[in-house]
């Protein structure tokens, strides 16, 4: 990963998402605004913490 998506990981909301998967699975339309960083979009965070779980 690199640049925009270095950004990403390094957001209060990311790192709040990572704990809450980590403590169990969560569905897409569980994805609030919460999780989600100004200046991103759901599908960009979604497709990143996927990312993430499958490395």
């Amino acid at each position: 990963m690199g640049g925009r998506a270095d950004g990403l990981l390094a957001t209060p909301e990311f790192q709040k998402l990572l704990q809450r998967t980590h403590r169990g699975s969560m569905l897409k339309r569980e994805l609030t605004a919460d999780f989600i960083p100004n200046g991103y979009d759901a599908d960009e965070v979604w497709e990143a913490v996927l990312g993430i779980r499958r490395a």
